[in-house]
């Protein structure tokens, strides 16, 4: 199963040179996250297979201590570029999602975008997870949402072999909080978040810009995330993210 694309080495590379809306962060994830935490100052947050690890950049922005894992090289440099523009630091730490370099009850909260939606390791990347979040601490999968729009163009897509993140098995949200629960964690709260690409990128790039810079200076959530995607977008939009809490 490929991990953060670990298989192609040129991956990321290209992604930094054509991606026109690769800075961008997942605003929905990081403000349903920071309301859970009541806040990231003095939390350890973890970041699973954290590619470009925008979004734990901004959560150390809001205070959080936070760390990346990633099997690809490429992408931890991508990381290390973005930290070096916004003047944000974080840790970065290269490894296999399946066996994480932490010991048990490290961090506040840990999460993923992109990883779960592969089927082969799955459930022992989501065992690690756990293992390594501190008792009443908690583990965020974002992933596709199985019954969203874009769904139908993704199949289409990835039997045309055009789809770049090869095959994917996206999840319901029941779905979702299921095998959260096999896992032990208690599902607190949902979120979705990403409408038709296309159209939500463009709306994404005129409010928020698409330059490294904008990092540093991040706007604040909007209508849409606040509203839409933090209530009721884990029903229908393109993402969905579930929260859950790991017991004492």
């Amino acid at each position: 199963m490929p991990e953060s694309n670990v298989e192609n080495p040129r991956y990321w590379d290209r992604r930094w040179e054509t991606h026109r809306f690769g800075l961008q962060t997942d605003q929905a994830l990081i403000f349903v996250a920071g309301q859970v935490l009541q806040g990231f100052t003095g939390k350890r947050t973890l970041e699973v297979a954290s590619g470009r690890g925008i979004d734990s950049l901004r959560m150390a922005q809001k205070g959080a201590a936070a760390v990346v894992v990633d099997f690809s090289k490429s992408a931890l440099e991508i990381t290390r570029g973005l930290q070096e523009q916004s003047g944000v630091m974080i840790q970065e730490v290269q490894a296999n999602a399946v066996i994480l370099p932490f010991p048990d009850d490290s961090f506040d909260l840990v999460f993923s975008q992109g990883l779960m939606e592969h089927p082969g390791e799955r459930e022992m990347f989501l065992q690690e997870q756990v293992r390594v979040t501190r008792p009443q601490g908690y583990v965020l999968i974002d992933m596709p949402n199985k019954y969203a729009l874009q769904t139908p163009v993704r199949d289409i897509q990835v039997l045309m072999r055009r789809w770049h993140q090869g095959r994917e098995y996206p999840m319901t949200f029941r779905q979702l909080e299921r095998f959260m629960k096999k896992a032990g964690l208690t599902p607190v709260r949902a979120y979705g978040s990403s409408l038709i690409p296309l159209i939500h990128l463009g709306i994404k790039a005129r409010l928020g810009g698409s330059k490294a810079q904008d990092i540093g200076n991040p706007p604040l959530p909007n209508f849409f995330t606040r509203i839409i995607e933090a209530n009721i977008g884990h029903w229908f939009l393109n993402n969905v993210g579930v929260i859950g809490q790991k017991a004492e």
